[in-house]
């Protein structure tokens, strides 16, 4: 297959999903209102739900096959580039179809851009006015500060178009996109192995495309800061990779997730003079960014996702089972009970995971290879609230781990997740024996990462 061939391949297939987002999106948005999500609740489109993993799969399978046969082809980065480049574009053209986000990220940008309020401590229903119709679930902002800038922007420009804010956000995070590719690249270049191949990989991911370029989310800020806090490892630069790791937490609570693993490398390594710089330069950004956004803890609050949220999760099966089914086995206890049971119990479990890997953490390679461990234990064994643009937090760090066969648990992770958007509703709310469907959607989700995992011999852990 010519690097040409692969290049249509792509092309047809975000074409189709470019086409599909029109058709079922534009009708809602040109009668001022919040389009339903494809695959979620609200949706009354099945023949669209088909259309759209009938494209998915047919993306995912170029994909799969480049990555698979990788040794036939001669691709340069250049070549890489130039494949990426229509997809990414008629992706960019796309309206969202799978979640409406869009509006809740433009409702943070409007109360702190037109209204002039915090937005980690006002909700937009104390502002009602022509775009509350678009607001579909009304809560405090739960990233962080440093998302904020791009989400005002977006939201000055809704005051004129609506549509208008939509393609300025996903253009910002097409931007920041080809800024992911680019310094990926340059991570690769001083890495072992093929950096083309990693380039490819998440370059043309089709859930990276998927939801970050089409559905315009916002992880890849999150991601760029993290990529970037590696970068600065790999050159040395202590401090400032500790501040860009404090800088992905504060687009995303689990980028700090890059921060631990960063101070496990150095305290391992013996850095303790560049340590506490870092430290003390993190406590100097925050202190502001403090007084300016969060006058209590009940403004942090939100960015820590605390509450009774249980969708797409393995959760789901133990809580929603024992609390329907538990008077059976004598268990008495409430949803809210047993839930808050798991989160106890699942806290402590990630926590002494990630003690345990960062026990593994000696240099770069293992750097990278325990942070993809610890971010597949946060969404598989951790997260209660998921959603499949989640698992793009780990689809860069396949490109750069040594081990295959957690490069591949990353790889299948991307598309499982993708079962989530698979299964028409019909199926899930109104047949006999529904229960069993949904049991079947979240295991293809969460299980096959797990696995081409566990399949890693004892040899490999604590290798990469």
């Amino acid at each position: 297959m010519p690097s040409r061939l692969i290049g249509v391949l792509f092309t047809l297939g975000c074409a189709a999903l470019t086409a599909l987002s029109w058709w079922h999106s534009w009708p809602w948005l040109a009668d001022d209102q919040p389009f339903p999500d494809i695959g979620g609740r609200r949706n009354d489109n099945p023949a669209a739900e088909v259309l759209q993993t009938l494209s998915l799969c047919g993306l995912f399978v170029a994909y799969l096959y480049v990555l698979v046969r990788w040794s036939r082809f001669q691709l340069t980065p250049r070549t890489v580039m130039l494949i990426a480049v229509a997809p990414a574009l008629l992706m960019l053209a796309a309206l969202p179809v799978n979640s409406n986000d869009v509006f809740a990220y433009l409702s943070f940008g409007r109360i702190a851009a037109v209204h002039g309020a915090n937005p980690y401590i006002h909700t937009y229903s104390e502002f009602p006015d022509d775009f509350s119709r678009y607001v579909t679930w009304n809560l405090r902002m739960g990233y962080g500060p440093f998302m904020l800038p791009p989400l005002m922007l977006a939201g000055w420009l809704s005051v004129h178009s609506v549509v208008l804010a939509i393609f300025a956000l996903k253009a910002m995070w097409l931007v920041t996109h080809v800024c992911n590719c680019i310094v990926l690249y340059q991570i690769l270049k001083g890495w072992r192995g093929d950096p083309v191949f990693g380039l490819f990989l998440f370059a043309v991911n089709p859930l990276i495309l998927l939801e970050q370029l089409g559905n315009g989310h916002n992880d890849g800020l999150m991601i760029l800061a993290g990529l970037l806090a590696i970068w600065a490892v790999q050159r040395k630069r202590f401090v400032a990779a500790l501040l860009l790791a404090l800088v992905a937490a504060l687009v995303k609570l689990p980028g700090a997730i890059f921060g631990a693993a960063i101070l496990a490398y150095l305290v391992r390594n013996g850095e303790w003079r560049r340590t506490a710089l870092g430290i003390a330069a993190g406590v100097a950004l925050m202190v502001p960014l403090a007084i300016i956004f969060f006058p209590d803890l009940d403004a942090v609050r939100p960015m820590t996702l605390s509450g009774f949220y249980l969708t797409n999760s393995l959760h789901v099966l133990p809580i929603e089972g024992l609390s329907q089914h538990g008077g059976r086995l004598g268990i008495r206890a409430t949803a809210e009970e047993i839930f808050a049971i798991d989160r106890t119990s699942s806290a402590l479990l990630l926590v002494a995971f990630c003690a345990w890997r960062s026990c593994y953490i000696r240099n770069m390679e293992s750097l990278v290879g325990e942070l993809a461990h610890v971010f597949l234990a946060l969404l598989i064994g951790y997260v209660a609230w998921f959603f499949p643009w989640y698992a793009t937090w780990v689809v860069p760090l396949a490109a750069m781990v040594s081990s295959v066969r957690l490069r591949w648990a990353i790889v299948a992770y991307s598309w499982s997740v993708l079962a989530l958007y698979a299964f028409p509703r019909v199926l899930l709310d109104e047949v006999p024996f529904h229960g069993v469907w949904e049991i079947l959607r979240l295991l293809i989700a969460h299980a096959v990462p797990l696995i081409v995992l566990f399949r890693m011999s004892p040899n490999d852990v604590g290798r990469e």
